[in-house]
Protein backbone atom coordinates (compact mmCIF):
# COMPACT_ATOMS: atom_id res chain seq x y z
CA UNK A 1 0.00 0.00 0.00
CA UNK A 2 1.09 3.55 -0.60
CA UNK A 3 0.43 6.20 2.02
CA UNK A 4 0.99 9.92 1.84
CA UNK A 5 4.30 10.86 3.44
CA UNK A 6 4.05 13.66 5.95
CA UNK A 7 6.84 15.41 7.82
CA UNK A 8 7.03 16.95 11.28
CA UNK A 9 9.95 19.04 12.51
CA UNK A 10 10.79 17.81 16.02
CA UNK A 11 13.77 20.12 16.52
CA UNK A 12 15.30 22.63 14.13
CA UNK A 13 16.79 20.73 11.22
CA UNK A 14 15.30 17.34 12.14
CA UNK A 15 12.14 16.24 10.33
CA UNK A 16 10.42 12.93 10.99
CA UNK A 17 8.53 11.23 8.20
CA UNK A 18 5.24 9.74 9.29
CA UNK A 19 2.00 8.44 7.85
CA UNK A 20 -1.43 9.07 9.35
CA UNK A 21 -4.21 6.74 8.22
CA UNK A 22 -7.69 6.01 9.55
CA UNK A 23 -9.65 7.46 12.46
CA UNK A 24 -10.41 6.58 16.06
CA UNK A 25 -8.05 6.05 18.97
CA UNK A 26 -4.48 6.65 17.78
CA UNK A 27 -1.93 3.86 17.51
CA UNK A 28 1.67 5.05 17.09
CA UNK A 29 4.00 2.52 15.42
CA UNK A 30 7.78 2.84 15.91
CA UNK A 31 10.04 0.51 13.88
CA UNK A 32 13.31 -1.05 14.92
CA UNK A 33 16.90 -0.26 14.03
CA UNK A 34 17.41 0.36 10.30
CA UNK A 35 13.73 -0.24 9.49
CA UNK A 36 11.07 2.24 8.41
CA UNK A 37 7.32 2.73 8.27
CA UNK A 38 6.99 0.09 5.57
CA UNK A 39 7.61 -2.69 8.09
CA UNK A 40 4.12 -1.97 9.51
CA UNK A 41 2.32 -1.95 6.15
CA UNK A 42 0.04 -4.90 6.93
CA UNK A 43 -0.73 -3.73 10.46
CA UNK A 44 -1.67 -0.27 9.19
CA UNK A 45 -3.87 -1.75 6.46
CA UNK A 46 -5.70 -3.89 9.02
CA UNK A 47 -5.97 -1.57 12.02
CA UNK A 48 -6.71 1.65 10.12
CA UNK A 49 -10.22 0.33 9.46
CA UNK A 50 -11.08 1.09 13.11
CA UNK A 51 -8.12 3.02 14.52
CA UNK A 52 -6.05 6.07 13.62
CA UNK A 53 -2.67 4.60 12.67
CA UNK A 54 0.39 6.81 12.81
CA UNK A 55 3.70 5.21 11.86
CA UNK A 56 6.94 7.13 12.16
CA UNK A 57 10.45 6.83 10.79
CA UNK A 58 12.64 7.72 13.79
CA UNK A 59 15.52 10.09 13.10
CA UNK A 60 18.19 8.39 10.98
CA UNK A 61 15.63 5.86 9.69
CA UNK A 62 13.82 5.67 6.38
CA UNK A 63 13.06 9.12 4.98
CA UNK A 64 13.54 11.03 8.24
CA UNK A 65 16.47 13.39 8.69
CA UNK A 66 19.87 11.74 9.10
CA UNK A 67 21.71 13.31 12.02
CA UNK A 68 25.39 12.96 12.83
CA UNK A 69 24.83 13.44 16.55
CA UNK A 70 21.97 12.96 18.97
CA UNK A 71 20.62 9.68 17.61
CA UNK A 72 19.86 8.07 20.97
CA UNK A 73 16.78 6.30 22.30
CA UNK A 74 16.25 9.25 24.65
CA UNK A 75 16.24 11.62 21.67
CA UNK A 76 13.90 9.32 19.75
CA UNK A 77 11.57 9.16 22.77
CA UNK A 78 11.54 12.96 22.92
CA UNK A 79 10.88 13.07 19.16
CA UNK A 80 7.88 10.76 19.61
CA UNK A 81 6.60 13.03 22.39
CA UNK A 82 6.90 16.09 20.17
CA UNK A 83 5.08 14.32 17.34
CA UNK A 84 2.27 13.16 19.65
CA UNK A 85 1.90 16.65 21.10
CA UNK A 86 2.16 18.31 17.70
CA UNK A 87 -0.58 16.12 16.25
CA UNK A 88 -2.74 16.63 19.34
CA UNK A 89 -3.04 12.89 19.98
CA UNK A 90 -4.82 11.71 23.15
CA UNK A 91 -4.81 8.31 24.88
CA UNK A 92 -2.36 6.79 22.42
CA UNK A 93 -1.42 3.16 22.03
CA UNK A 94 2.37 3.07 21.60
CA UNK A 95 3.71 0.15 19.59
CA UNK A 96 7.46 -0.32 19.40
CA UNK A 97 9.13 -3.14 17.52
CA UNK A 98 12.68 -4.27 18.30
CA UNK A 99 14.81 -1.21 19.05
CA UNK A 100 11.68 0.88 18.45
CA UNK A 101 10.49 -0.57 21.76
CA UNK A 102 13.41 1.20 23.45
CA UNK A 103 12.31 4.51 21.92
CA UNK A 104 8.77 3.95 23.23
CA UNK A 105 10.10 3.15 26.71
CA UNK A 106 12.18 6.35 26.53
CA UNK A 107 8.95 8.22 25.79
CA UNK A 108 7.31 6.61 28.85
CA UNK A 109 10.32 7.49 31.05
CA UNK A 110 10.15 11.12 29.92
CA UNK A 111 6.39 11.69 29.73
CA UNK A 112 4.82 9.01 31.89
CA UNK A 113 1.57 7.28 31.10
CA UNK A 114 -0.91 10.16 31.44
CA UNK A 115 -1.56 10.27 27.69
CA UNK A 116 -0.99 6.56 27.02
CA UNK A 117 -3.76 3.97 26.84
CA UNK A 118 -1.33 1.07 26.31
CA UNK A 119 2.26 0.23 25.45
CA UNK A 120 2.96 -2.75 23.21
CA UNK A 121 6.52 -3.86 22.70
CA UNK A 122 7.48 -6.53 20.18
CA UNK A 123 10.74 -8.48 20.22
CA UNK A 124 12.43 -6.45 22.94
CA UNK A 125 12.34 -5.92 26.68
CA UNK A 126 12.43 -2.54 28.46
CA UNK A 127 16.23 -2.82 28.62
CA UNK A 128 18.55 -3.45 25.67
Amino acid sequence: MVYEDRYFEVVPGVDLRYVDVGSGRPMVFVPGYSFSIEVFERQIAYFSKNWRCIAVDPRCHGKSTITHTGNTYDAQGADIARLIEGLGLKDVVLIGWSFGALATWAYVEQKGLDNVAAVITLDNSPRS
